[in-house]
């Protein structure tokens, strides 16, 4: 993983640099990101530390705020006029090293300084893309921006004649490129001779009921069956993406399944309970949002704020929600697509479930793994897409969707103590379930 040093002013943007910082140190660790506040030991001479950093670093973040090229000394020079400038002397020594990547971060608004307003051995850096990381509401999707292309550049190394620049065409390249490779990785897994292997008889095509605001209403006749082996070893699945991700889940008092959250830290995430009277400044804390099951008896005071949850994702978080053990059908307004829960439905006929389309969050998981029956659920908008439905009544029973910059996954159910069917849903599975709905690419 690369390592990052973070060159600023104290007198310009101190607070937002803390913030970078920080969400920096929880992603990557410590040991990976540096700045002169924090990491210069007493009596050491900082010169000789902030070049030695400089050069150890594979990637210099320039943190530029409204003031940071018209700071003056206290004669009233300007400072970057300075050839001894720290400031200065961390840019030079980046820019002038081919293999560094350097990137501008314009914070609170600042623009780009223009080349001619610039000392000579610092223009080259106005033409290095910039990423704008604003103040809240829009600072935990911008830095999220940051930590993305942060990781891009630690998979796949620095370049060796040429610096790297960030912007529209290589995010376009990049995608282009991850779309493609998706297109053949998520393929169906065949059954081989001596493995355990679940090929349920397909049932009736089911039909999903569209929005009025949909002509057509999609089946899953194009959509069939996919033989799911277990067989499938621990090393297919990818580790979630490094650094705790953090996940907020929102507290039902007294409810069976409480377990959730020592599951997750378990599993390497950042958990931790949210009240169910939480709301969108408490949302931006975390990467994810869950709901678990039997969130319904909270159900008003949850619904009370669904435009600040569609805010939420809509700007870039994860929303995952469980089954909520609504007694009659419950048609939550805190997701923006129309999907209803109704009567629960455990048999130990409806699972494991079968998997409907290729999806990254189901390939190479086991059929055991997957969630089981419990409320049903019917999607009333083409916006969603079934990824499993049940054994026997082919219902949904994991479904997602996209919106905004955000992500969604809704579960029938994620564990069963009923005397019908016991399961739980398998590590692989929540660690893969995670990596998607927080939409940030591993490394």
């Amino acid at each position: 993983m690369a390592r990052i040093f973070i060159s600023y002013r104290r007198q310009d943007s101190p607070s937002m640099t803390g913030r970078i910082y920080d969400k920096l140190e929880t992603v990557f660790g410590s040991d990976r990101v540096f700045r002169d506040l924090d990491d210069i030991s007493a009596g050491q001479d900082f010169r000789a530390k902030i070049a030695q950093e400089v050069n150890k670093s594979d990637i210099l973040l320039v943190i530029i705020g409204p003031k940071w090229e018209n700071i003056t000394d206290n004669q009233g020079n300007r400072r970057l006029e300075d050839p001894n400038d720290f400031v200065r002397l961390e840019v030079e020594e980046g820019l002038k090293n081919s293999k560094k990547i350097v990137i501008p971060v314009l914070v609170e608004n600042a623009p780009m300084p223009k080349p001619e307003t610039l000392p000579k051995s610092l223009r080259e850096l106005c033409y290095r893309n910039a990423i704008n990381v604003r103040q809240d509401p829009d600072f935990r999707n911008d830095v999220q921006k940051l930590i993305g292309e942060i990781r891009k550049i630690g998979k796949a190394g620095t370049p060796a004649k040429r610096p790297v620049l960030l912007g529209a065409g290589l995010l376009g390249v990049g995608l282009v490129a991850i779309l493609a490779a998706g297109f053949f990785v998520f393929k169906a897994i065949p059954g081989t001779q001596g493995t355990d292997t679940i090929t349920p008889s397909p049932p009736s095509s089911p039909t999903i009921e569209s929005s009025p605001t949909h002509t057509a209403e999609p089946t899953f006749t194009d959509t069939p069956i996919i033989t799911i082996t277990e067989t499938v070893t621990e090393t297919s699945t990818p580790p979630p993406a490094s650094g705790p991700m953090r996940i907020g889940i929102v507290q039902i008092p007294d409810y069976l399944f409480t377990d959730i959250k020592d599951r997750l830290n378990g599993l390497g995430f950042e958990a931790e309970w949210i009240g169910a009277s939480s709301d969108y400044k408490d949302f931006v804390e975390y990467d994810i949002v869950y709901l678990p099951v039997g969130w319904s008896f909270q159900n008003e005071l949850i619904e009370s704020r669904s435009g600040q949850y569609q805010r939420f994702v809509k700007e870039g978080g994860g929303l995952v929600i469980e089954q909520p053990n609504f007694k009659s059908n419950l048609i939550p307004e805190l997701v923006p697509y129309k999907i209803v829960f109704s009567s629960m439905h455990y048999d130990a006929n409806e699972w494991p479930p079968d998997v409907r389309v290729k999806h990254e969050i189901v390939t190479n998981i086991r059929a055991s793994e997957l969630p089981g029956p419990g409320n049903r659920i019917a999607v009333k908008d083409d916006h969603w897409q079934v990824i499993t439905t049940s054994a026997k009544s082919n219902y949904p029973t994991l479904v997602v969707a996209e919106y905004g910059q955000g992500r969604i996954v809704v579960l029938a159910s994620s564990a069963s103590e009923n005397k019908q069917v016991r399961y739980q849903l398998g590590d692989q599975f929540i660690k893969r379930l995670i990596s998607w709905v927080s939409n940030i690419n591993s490394p």
